[in-house]
């Protein structure tokens, strides 16, 4: 039955309505690993741009709508990248409180269901790789790219130096570890992909043998 729009809102119909949402997403996630369910409800209600209040007004048009997307089935997309850059750790005990560099390599990998219709010139896709390098390029490569990185909080004197006589010195505001990379790259590329597609997890490899991880389900 059909909400009443001019119904008193209360916390049961909240209760009632979150339940029907999660047993869809429950059965959408049925084909995927369990700690996903949680990345599952995140991905509908974000990819179909879904404010609550507004879902539990109109159930019946917003679970036709999440009922449709379950159908279409999800696929991860993946895309590598490799860049060259130096840094140095404050206050590190060992070799690697020098300033050194690596060959990194970045896995990008995003989520979502490829779109489907008829003429569009997109029809099928989740995200078109060249769109996924650019948008990858532009807001980290470009810019981690033969870049020294140190954290700001290193003798003011020797950060001046280096920026007079490098041109790209990149102060950060966290120890420039691969973690921490990690953790910057995931916060800037999450909040610049396009709505149909979300981060699902990053890899970055400082060495061929020594790498970090970021899921979205982690961090749920």
């Amino acid at each position: 039955m059909p909400y009443n729009l001019n119904a008193e809102y209360n916390s049961q119909q909240c209760r009632d309505n979150w339940n029907i949402l999660n047993e869809i997403v429950h059965c959408a996630a049925s084909i995927h690993h369990e700690k996903e369910i949680g990345l599952q409800q995140h991905y509908l209600i974000g990819i179909l741009n879904i404010d609550i209040r507004t879902f539990f007004l109109t159930r019946e048009y917003q679970i036709r709508e999440i009922h449709e997307l379950c159908t279409m089935g999800t696929v991860r997309l993946t895309k590598i990248f490799n860049f060259e850059m130096a840094h140095a750790l404050l206050n590190y005990e060992g070799k690697c409180k020098n300033i050194h560099g690596h060959s990194y390599t970045l896995e990008v990998t995003i989520i979502g269901s490829p779109k489907s219709s008829q003429g569009d010139p997109e029809d099928g896709l989740l995200i078109d790789f060249g769109t996924l390098k650019k948008l990858v390029n532009s807001t980290i490569i470009q810019k981690v790219d033969h870049s020294l990185m140190l954290n700001e909080l290193h003798d003011k004197e020797l950060l001046e130096h280096l920026h007079h006589s490098f041109r790209k010195i990149l102060k950060v505001s966290y120890q420039p570890t691969c973690e921490n990379m990690l953790l910057d790259f995931a916060n800037k590329l999450k909040h610049s992909l396009p709505q149909q597609a979300l981060l699902h997890h990053l890899r970055l490899e400082e060495t061929h043998s020594s790498y970090a991880e970021w899921y979205a389900s982690d961090n749920a």
